[in-house]
């Protein structure tokens, strides 16, 4: 798989031999690595000639001061209001200095890895053959397998020099073990579209969109982003049992995608980006329902978007170089939303891979996260669709294993810098025309369809995540100490009603969807939680329009909204006052969860949106700032690239400075830092041999040849560091 998207351009960094040779001592530090998960087998070694993908996140630098930054950017009295970065002037305040990201580099690139620098400096990806990881890292690349799924991993400890240990957060691509969840909940609409389904101006007429949709001023311009993962699976049973990569990467139908678009008459352009995929990490079953969904449900608001890119990442992946990829590549992306999550307690302990290493990863994607805000992205996560349990599996009926028998949140959207989005279903009489449109608002409940039917929406308090001052005196936890989720909910219900998409997934072959250009997808009905995180990015986007400007991390605006309208101020929230997402795990057991009631509360949070009147009563952009720019930001390209030239849909949000244009020709310099010459990687992590350098010069970046820059996705191993708590 090729690499879609721009390559990076970057300073000049002259390093000595000397300056390198630190780095070579044979002291080694042994960085803790978690015990097997019970019930794995191993399986044989991988052969030494086996690429294996790594994505390496380094510490960033001056916490206190991205703090600060982050804050001065949300107050509209400071110099830095909106005032936001690209991923260049990022990496000059906050990731390594120039001269030890290039010493990090050039140990691994010294010991057989081709290596991809990124513009933050404090991540980036590094391909080597197995020979080359056991000889470098102290570790063994094997197969194993694990409730009949096959997967990569690694035994042995983990070994790197002092000076290069200090400076890593986390090593992801040694183990692909499956963990994410979070799958459409599906029910087949065989008549057609009809009342009773919720189509795209149904969703609009329900949240007050549709004057904004048809105004022509919209989201025009604006960059939309999702991130998701590659499925690879031809059938049920390989998609149960099946070894990782035993079938071809499917794409999701762009047909299915495009015959939506015409439903919801959007204009945008809808882009997929396909990371490559060294380790042959996929995900599960219908991984691609699920992202023909998320494009769909953005394109609902954001309908007339310049572009929708999808960004398929490795499955173990998508936490690191997914986020990683958007935030460096995609910085113009106004708002970004992920419907993928896993239960927060099996993120923090690992389930048998270490509290050390999961909370690392973590970590790589609170730094990734952080650094979107930067930029002026606004993320969006699903709450989960396990009620109060997400650590129960209701989609498989099995659980998970965990047997906590306790209420859990899902991660990512129990980060405090993430919108969190619950579920929400309609609770009463709802009136159609004739040709099966809503005619009216119909007041909601909290989602809970039950365990076989549908599921309930997640929310809770967090187990990780200290509680953020926006959520300081507000709702029945107050006094809890922690993060509360969700932030809001929207529609997530698959019979009371349902959604209709278009998609290509579990009901149809998915070798039909193969081919994007034939796969014609169904009219389908589904629902989830996966439903609300899209369409409110998509909403989010639209409102980012009408005001004009992107609007970073929002949770403070939409919590003294609501915390105004509690007190009498304007109406911008549907308030849920009814319902609960309590939930019957799969050993029949009640998970008691919470209830909803008048402000926020942890079934809904502050409810739905009415998005015209939350426009009419967002602050003001600052007079500088224009509808999608955001100081520094990125033009990137997205289609299919190969030897660093791409091609297909193009994605602008913005004005660049220092930032990277087409085909990876970089221009003027970056806010912070220089921006002199160019790293490339010029090596080959296969044959007989695998080799890797950094190469210098002067000019631009290389869009073709030897010198060209992969993006290599892969998947989860992990290195170095405890949780750090968050305010």
């Amino acid at each position: 798989m090729e690499l879609v998207g721009p390559a990076l351009c970057w300073p000049r960094v002259a390093v000595s031999v000397q300056e390198v040779d630190v780095f070579s001592v044979s002291t080694i530090v042994l960085l803790a690595i978690g015990a097997t998960p019970a019930g794995q087998i191993r399986l044989a070694n991988l052969a030494d000639e086996a690429p294996v993908h790594l994505g390496v996140a380094l510490k960033q630098q001056d916490a206190e001061g991205l703090s600060r930054l982050l804050e001065s950017q949300r107050d509209p009295g400071s110099p830095s209001y909106h005032a936001w970065l690209d991923p260049q002037s990022f990496g000059a305040r906050f990731g390594l200095s120039e001269s030890d990201y290039a010493k990090v580099l050039q140990w691994f690139s010294s010991r057989g890895f081709a290596v991809t620098p990124y513009p933050n400096r404090s991540f980036f990806e590094a391909v080597g053959r197995v020979d080359a990881v056991r000889a470098a890292l102290g570790v063994q690349v094997h197969g194993a397998a694990l409730n009949g799924r096959r997967f990569r991993t690694f035994e042995g400890d983990l070994a790197l020099p002092p000076a290069i240990a200090a400076r890593i957060l986390h090593i992801s691509g040694l183990d692909t073990r499956p963990r994410l969840r979070h799958r459409p909940h599906p029910r087949i609409l065989a008549t057609g579209y009809d009342g009773g389904v919720l189509g795209p101006d149904d969703l609009r007429l329900e949240y007050d969109m549709l004057a904004l949709t048809s105004s022509g001023k919209a989201a025009a311009g604006l960059t939309t982003a999702v991130l998701a993962t590659q499925e690879g699976t031809v059938s049920q049973t390989d998609c149960e049992y099946g070894n990782p990569g035993s079938a071809p990467f499917i794409a999701p139908s762009t047909t299915a995608i495009q015959a939506y678009f015409t439903l919801d008459n959007a204009t945008a352009t809808y882009n997929p980006i396909t990371l490559p995929n060294a380790n042959d990490d996929f995900d599960t079953c219908d991984a691609n329902q699920e992202y023909q969904l998320d494009v769909e449900m953005q394109s609902v608001g954001a309908a007339n978007a310049k572009d929708i890119d999808l960004v398929l990442s490795p499955a173990s992946e998508v936490f690191q170089t997914g986020a990683e990829y958007i935030v460096n590549n995609l910085p113009a992306a106004v708002v970004v939303s992920t419907s993928l999550g896993q239960c927060e307690f099996q993120e923090e302990s690992g389930n048998g891979g270490g509290p050390l290493t999961a909370g690392s990863e973590m970590q790589v994607m609170q730094q990734a996260v952080d650094q979107g805000l930067t930029e002026g992205q606004t993320w969006f996560a699903a709450a989960g669709d396990s009620g109060a349990d997400d650590c129960s599996d209701q989609n498989s009926g099995t659980g998970d294993g965990f047997g906590l028998g306790n209420a859990t949140v899902d991660f990512p959207g129990s980060m405090p810098e993430i919108m969190d989005m619950g579920g929400t279903q309609f609770g009463g009489a709802s009136s159609w025309g004739p040709t099966g449109s809503l005619l009216a608002f119909v007041a909601e409940v909290v989602w809970n369809e039950g365990q076989f039917q549908g599921g309930a929406g997640g929310g809770g308090q967090s187990l990780y995540y200290a509680k953020p001052a926006y959520q300081i005196g507000v709702g029945p936890g107050a006094g809890d100490g922690t993060r509360d989720v969700p932030d809001l909910a929207l529609e997530a219900a698959s019979f009371t009603p349902g959604i209709a998409v278009y998609d290509c997934g579990s009901n149809q072959d998915p070798t039909a969807c193969q081919d994007e250009d034939t796969g014609t997808g169904n009219l389908d009905i589904l629902g989830g939680t996966s439903v609300a995180s899209p369409l409110a990015a998509g909403m989010f986007a639209l409102l980012a329009g009408e005001i004009g400007c992107n609007q970073g991390d929002i949770h403070a605006e939409i919590y003294a909204l609501g915390t105004a309208q509690q007190a009498g101020g304007p109406k911008v929230f549907n308030d849920i006052t009814s319902g609960n997402n309590d939930y019957v795990d799969p050993s029949g057991t009640t998970i008691q969860g919470f209830s909803a009631g008048a402000g926020y509360d942890l079934a809904s949070g502050w409810g739905s949106i009415d998005l015209a009147a939350l426009v009419s009563n967002w602050p003001s952009c600052p007079a500088a700032t224009t509808s999608g720019t955001s100081t520094g930001a990125m033009t990137s390209s997205s289609g299919t690239s190969s030897g660093g030239s791409s091609s297909g849909g193009s994605s602008s949000g913005g004005s660049s400075t220092g930032g990277t244009t087409g085909q990876g020709t970089s221009t003027g310099s970056s806010t912070g830092g220089s921006s002199t010459g160019a790293i490339r990687r010029s090596s080959s992590s296969t044959g007989a041999e695998a080799s890797g350098e950094i190469q210098m010069s002067s000019g631009g970046c290389s869009s073709g040849g030897g010198g060209e820059m992969l993006l290599l996705g892969g998947p989860l191993a992990f290195v170095l560091l405890g949780l750090r708590k968050r305010r």
